[in-house]
């Protein structure tokens, strides 16, 4: 079930090369500060990564493909809606956000990881095996934004 879902974000990340993508936290989040759109400017499978560029800021960002597998299983095993906890400091160990921080600081032996959760988070949403929605932070009582995979898949 894993490759199927990883098969099918890699699919879309092809078809998608180079096209305008609003992020579908905009319809679902609509309180906040808006994402910007995207591009998938680049797709490497040399590299194992993929580039986007945020349209408003021109700026660029790699994306490795184990990010997505690593969301994919996690998301899978929790079975669930998790926060999505983007952050630059990612705390909450039951986030997205964490748990992408957590294997880039052991894997690149950095200090500091890289905010990536929220990117991550719309390319599953939008390439269809994911779905946002909102839970409770449990140290803030505040409704939060959250991820999980669709529980039908087509």
């Amino acid at each position: 079930m894993i490759n199927i879902l990883t098969e099918r974000v890699f699919d879309f990340m092809r078809n998608n090369l180079n096209k305008t993508l609003e992020s579908p936290r905009t319809l679902v989040f609509k309180k906040g500060r808006q994402p910007q759109t995207f591009k998938i400017v680049e797709f490497d499978d040399a590299k194992q990564r993929i580039k986007i560029e945020f349209q408003e800021s021109g700026t660029k960002l790699p994306l490795e493909f184990w990010r997505f597998e690593l969301a994919i299983e996690f998301l899978f095993e929790r079975g669930e809606f998790v926060r999505i906890g983007a952050s630059l400091d990612a705390q909450d160990k039951s986030s997205l956000e964490w748990v992408l921080q957590k294997h880039e600081k052991e894997f690149y032996g950095r200090r500091a990881g890289t905010k990536t959760a929220p990117h991550v988070g719309d390319i599953l949403v939008l390439a269809g095996v994911a779905e946002y929605g909102k839970i409770r932070n449990p140290k803030t009582r505040r409704m939060t934004q959250a991820i999980r995979l669709k529980t039908e898949q087509p």
